[in-house]
């Protein structure tokens, strides 16, 4: 089914990009390129709906629903060499099929009960990317691969479990513990200050295509693995799935712009699945409902600007990924602002040879 929904998506796309403007973006398909310009991307989410199932007294209005997404790449350019004596150069040429990417992503909600509380949840991790192909190559595909670990909490150390919250305070109970209450009611975890905290690996298989001078498909299929570490919290057992597999579709189109070749939308298509044991989550309903988690996303960047684009997401949540909240099961909708690598190919004018030495 996977496969002719894709092919559909393919000959869709094809066909709204030969109505465009001629572009030719085969400058930016080279893997080290597609890595960043493919990268998790950061965003602020203004106006947000999550409606949940089975929990009705909860269809929160978040405030803010954002993403800060940090990306440190390491060996990034092509034939670079190093200097580390300044008079004996080392040719680095062997890493140009290698990529490695240090990150940091932190995603916030801002929700709207006492004290309009923000929820964090911290994902620190570094992502070894390595490619068999030809990394320069345009017209045929690439095929690349990576490894990656985070760790991934959420800042807090109480009593994950709701219903031992209250021994985190002394008797008589304070009135910080009827505040406490009414997040955690109708919750199996402590939404006040609960710990969530895991350590995963990831293997992953990419593949990038040039379906023509102003359309790029990729196609990314992951496993996902939580570790039985120090950091992974036993209260978690039956509850979070130890292991998952994601596959998700993009689409980027480029265009012209006052006559300039750039960005002009993409599309996400993601989809992931639970493979390991979250039997305790919903018990009473089919382990589907609870197991995927899918949602499409379409992205216009922004005219006169490289790095933000105007997006709109809509999905369903099986399980919450926002850390003590995988309980929740939601559809749920958000537009907003997000910020990332955008192709854009600004035209600058030369420089004349006298210009050259002025400010």
């Amino acid at each position: 089914m996977a496969k002719y929904l894709t092919s559909i998506l393919i000959l869709l796309s094809v066909n709204i990009a030969n109505s465009q403007d001629s572009l030719n973006i085969s400058n930016s398909f080279n893997y080290k390129e597609l890595t960043k310009i493919f990268s998790t991307q950061g965003s602020i989410g203004g106006l947000n709906r999550y409606k949940q199932f089975g929990n009705e007294k909860n269809n929160n209005y978040y405030k803010l629903d954002g993403v800060v997404s940090a990306h440190y790449f390491l060996a990034d350019k092509y034939d670079y060499k190093w200097s580390p004596l300044c008079y004996d150069t080392i040719p680095m040429s062997k890493l140009n099929k290698w990529i490695l990417e240090l990150n940091m992503d932190v995603h916030l909600r801002m929700i709207d009960e006492h004290s309009s509380p923000v929820r964090t949840s911290y994902r620190p991790g570094v992502k070894l990317h390595y490619t068999p192909n030809d990394p320069k190559q345009t017209r045929k595909g690439i095929h690349a691969f990576y490894v990656s670990f985070f760790h991934y909490s959420n800042g807090q150390n109480g009593e994950t479990f709701a219903t031992n919250a209250y021994k985190d305070y002394p008797l008589p109970l304070l009135e910080i513990d009827s505040i406490s209450n009414a997040i955690n009611k109708g919750h199996i975890f402590n939404r006040f200050n609960g710990s969530f905290s895991t350590n995963y690996f990831t293997l992953a298989h990419t593949y990038y295509r040039l379906i023509n001078n102003f359309l790029i498909f990729k196609s990314k299929l992951e496993y996902q693995r939580i570790l039985n570490d120090g950091a992974f919290e036993e209260d978690l057992l039956s509850y979070l799935s130890r292991e998952n597999v994601s596959y998700d579709v993009s689409f980027l189109w480029g265009g012209l712009h006052h006559g300039k070749p750039m960005e002009k939308y993409r599309l996400d298509v993601f989809a992931k699945y639970a493979l390991g044991d979250n039997s305790l989550l919903n018990p009473e309903l089919n382990s589907i409902f609870t197991d995927l988690n899918i949602s499409s996303t379409f992205y216009w960047r922004l005219p006169a600007t490289s790095q933000a684009a105007l997006f709109v997401r809509a999905g369903y949540s099986g399980s919450d990924p926002h850390n003590i909240y995988l309980e929740d099961r939601n559809i749920f909708f958000v537009l907003g602002l997000a910020s990332g690598y955008f192709i854009y190919q600004e035209e600058r004018p030369k420089k004349k040879k006298d210009d050259l030495f002025q400010d």
